[in-house]
């Protein structure tokens, strides 16, 4: 988990490549990735895209890597959204606690230290708030989530990386389905 190198191994297969490993004792590990070459290149919308969808709602990031979760901070706060970060499921809980009522959604990580993953935190928090939306990001296939109790039309899965484009479109998508609205 520390590595990250089962999010490494599902970006690359979901890409068509493969990764090779090598590992000699005292002499190290060497991990090779092969990934297709694209005919075209793929530009992805710039954070500022006017055509992604915004809000302005309070959002419980729970990211554990900081900077990933600076980073979808600041992306987050130029679509409008209010957000507040936590590093793991344990200081997560304990700021829904603190600020009970406060979020409109969670956005998560799948993946999280301390035992809790961010479907546990979502089932957890769900309990005290039936209808609150979610968007769980992923490093693994989202065929792996299919039929997971707590996961519905409030839930957005994403795999990653997302472009942003996607990620203010879920953020939306989650928010409307709790609310009916379309």
């Amino acid at each position: 988990t520390g590595l990250g190198l089962s999010t490494a191994h599902g970006i690359v297969t979901q890409h068509q490549g493969w990764i090779d490993v090598e590992s000699q004792p005292d002499q190290g590990t060497s991990f090779r990735v092969h990934l297709p070459l694209s005919p075209e290149a793929s530009v992805p919308r710039h954070f500022s895209d006017p055509s992604t969808p915004r809000g302005n709602e309070r959002i419980l990031l729970i990211e554990d890597d900081t900077v990933v979760a600076h980073t979808l901070g600041i992306y987050l706060n130029t679509l409008g959204y209010r957000v507040t970060a936590c590093t793991n499921g344990v200081e997560a809980l304990a700021t829904w606690k603190q600020q009970f009522g406060a979020f409109e959604l969670v956005f998560t990580d799948m993946v999280m230290p301390n035992g809790l993953s961010g479907l546990d935190i979502l089932r957890t928090l769900r309990r005290e708030r039936p209808r609150l939306p979610a968007v769980i990001l992923t490093g693994y296939s989202k065929e792996l989530l299919d039929g997971q109790a707590g996961l519905d039309d409030r839930t957005v899965v994403l795999s990653k990386p997302s472009e942003p484009y996607a990620i203010g479109a879920a953020i939306r998508a989650a928010l409307n389905a709790s609310t009916g609205r379309q």
